[in-house]
């Protein structure tokens, strides 16, 4: 007859334990790890929805900033020193009247001559715009436009203006009116505080430069922003991801509203979850310790007692402990 111990592995207590330990739980840690993957997948939309938010909470900031100088345009156009050709006064009380927004007016003829600047006394001999393309569309459209951002001839400073081509009876005291501002000015528009550490946020013109940035990696003003990322750009706002390098990267991008601006709020993605990475580090330690720890067990077995099959211990007199039998 085949003894039923033959069909397993001559092994301890402690081995058949350890094993049983790592089989209990290996499932428990694959399940686990399923719950995980579940919770970065989840975290990873909540994070990509509130990377498009951000990015759409500057660009409304913008656009209330874009639409102050469109209005404040439309109201100098309505000037009755501007209707009656009275340029020094108009000059005088707008400059009076901006200086505190840091806004500044000017007036250019459709050459580009320019025939008021309120960045200099109203006397100061002028030249024209640097930025004629900007004149050129504005004429054409005949709508409030906004610029690309450029380099200012008179303030030598990034700058953009809002323009808006001046009514055909009052083009006697120029062909467009310019609501012109630093762009550094609108980084105050610009909120890095709730962002995950190592984000950064920027305000881009229509080309794709750099109005303004914020953050971890802030970008130089007028300079190219990544052009093969802003293709991928499309839509009204959204995220989109970059998996290319050795850190993953998220961009959330938003369109300023009635402008050919918008904003874009990006940084490496592991630093927005970094708590739920602490957390698989802490559960993958976790787990390998306790299966080590299985590994480890050591169950004496009964050959070790101090006991000899068959036998009864001796006690120190030499008689051995038992029944007693009666003669």
């Amino acid at each position: 007859m085949i003894r039923i111990s033959r069909l397993f592995p001559t092994a301890s207590l402690g081995a058949y334990l350890a094993v049983l330990a790592v089989g209990l739980a290996l499932p428990l840690l694959i399940f686990v790890g399923y719950l995980m993957l579940q919770l970065e997948d989840h975290e990873r939309e909540t994070l990509s929805n509130d990377t498009a938010e951000d990015a759409q909470q500057i660009a409304r900031s913008v656009d209330r900033e874009l639409q102050d100088m469109a209005t404040t345009l439309r109201l100098l156009i309505a000037s009755p020193e501007l209707a009656a050709g009275d340029l020094k006064t108009f000059h005088n009380r707008t400059q009076d009247s901006l200086r505190s927004n840091s806004l500044y007016v000017i007036l250019a003829d459709r050459d580009g001559q320019l025939k008021l600047n309120t960045r200099v006394p109203f006397e100061t001999k002028l030249g024209k715009t640097s930025n004629i393309p900007s004149l050129n569309s504005v004429l054409k459209s005949g709508v409030t436009e906004v610029s690309d951002v450029f380099r200012g001839a008179t303030s030598n400073a990034w700058v953009f203006n809002v323009s808006r081509a001046l009514p055909p009876d009052e083009q006697v005291a120029g062909a467009a009116m310019i609501v012109t501002q630093n762009a550094e000015d609108l980084q105050k528009l610009i909120s890095t505080d709730g962002l995950p550490a190592g984000w950064s946020a920027a305000v881009l013109d229509g080309s794709g430069h750099v109005v303004t940035s914020a953050g971890a990696k802030k970008l130089a003003q007028g300079s190219d922003f990544d052009r093969d990322t802003l293709k991928l750009m499309t839509g009204f706002r959204g995220t989109i991801e970059d998996v290319s390098g050795d850190e993953k990267q998220m961009y959330g991008y938003a369109q300023i509203t009635g402008w050919t601006w918008r904003t874009v709020v990006w940084g490496p993605i592991a630093s927005a979850q970094a708590s739920i990475i602490t957390t698989w580090r802490q559960l993958i330690a976790g787990g390998v310790s306790s299966s080590r720890s299985a590994c480890c067990l050591r169950i004496p077995s009964h050959g070790s007692c101090g006991y000899r099959s068959g036998r009864s211990p001796r006690w120190p007199n030499g008689s051995a402990r038992g029944r007693s039998s009666r003669r």
